[in-house]
């Protein structure tokens, strides 16, 4: 209740079972009782909202500074008041489009694509999203905008995406915060060509709701341009060319890497309209710090380099 939760609303609970073997569950908030319980509702609206599954949900002392390490199920707030949606996903052939796929998934996509522009998306909810093999269209697209601290995209949940979910694209000091992810295919958060740079990525959430070797392949998807990020290679909650972007507090469940940060892609010579001009595996580190990963497949945060940060 003091966060603003309210009966009616959708949520969804990810699995905490190892190596992305298990499935979320989402349901309707029917009540709330004394002892901060949520009450779920089925889907009728009915009382007895039932789950299959045991959440794991405790909390372990971590080190000898007094620190506490949460190991529970995350649990996520799907509803917002302002929605961004469209038709259902349709399915077009591809020969007008530079990818490797034969047909493309189309759903519609949001961006601010200019030098200097702004973007300010807030506590809005944007689904149906991606277009699966088109370059560029997906749910939140920061792009090329370089330079934006005024840039902000907080407390927007992102949900059915056949692209990826947010991506930072040639803009530098935004900041990316609250947000939550769910059945996003592909990379949930995407930083692309390696000149991004003290971009802050904070407390966001990002579960893949499928079990990797279930019929979805967990939040795999072909056809894209980076097969690392995307197919069962490497597909990440986040996946990182650059290095120097400050990343704290995020929590990220059931993907096949929980955080990935690939310096020696493309070479480690940058790419699209860097390609060539800086070196990624000699970056500096942002602040990566206080990030949690639940029952990841593979890795929860990996560097693959080398890494040799100046």
């Amino acid at each position: 209740v003091a966060m603003g939760w309210r009966i009616g609303d959708r949520i969804m609970v990810a699995p905490t079972t190892r190596a992305s073997s298990g499935t979320a569950e989402a349901f309707t908030i029917g009540a709330f009782s004394i002892g901060n319980v949520v009450e779920l509702a089925s889907a009728d609206g009915q009382f007895g909202g039932a789950t299959g599954q045991t959440f794991a949900a405790e909390a372990r002392a971590s080190g000898s500074g007094g620190g506490v390490a949460l190991l529970s199920a995350e649990v996520i707030n799907l509803r917002r008041s302002v929605v961004i949606t469209g038709d259902d996903f349709s399915q077009v052939p591809c020969s007008s489009f530079s990818t490797t796929a034969t047909t493309c998934t189309m759903g519609l996509h949001t961006a601010m694509m200019a030098r200097g522009g702004l973007l300010r998306m807030q506590h809005a909810r944007v689904e149906r999203c991606g277009q699966r093999g088109v370059l560029g269209k997906y749910c939140i697209h920061l792009h090329l905008i370089a330079s934006c601290p005024a840039c902000v995209v907080r407390g927007n949940a992102v949900e059915r995406s056949m692209q990826r979910g947010l991506i930072i694209h040639g803009t530098h000091q935004s900041l990316v915060e609250a947000n939550v992810f769910a059945d996003v295919r592909g990379a949930n958060l995407y930083i692309e060509d390696g000149n991004e740079m003290y971009n802050r990525v904070l407390h966001n959430v990002a579960i893949c709701p499928w079990a990797r070797e279930g019929a979805k392949r967990g939040c795999t998807v072909p056809g894209t341009d980076n097969g690392e990020a995307d197919t069962a290679l490497n597909q990440a909650g986040l996946w990182s060319l650059p290095s120097i972007n400050h990343v704290v507090g995020n929590r990220f469940a059931n993907h096949f890497n929980g955080m990935f940060f690939m310096a020696n892609f493309a070479g480690g010579a940058g790419r699209g309209a860097a390609q060539g001009l800086l070196c990624t595996e000699a970056q500096l580190l942002g602040r990566i710090q206080g990030n949690t990963m639940h029952g990841h497949g593979r890795f929860g945060t990996y560097l693959l380099g080398p890494n040799f940060p100046r």
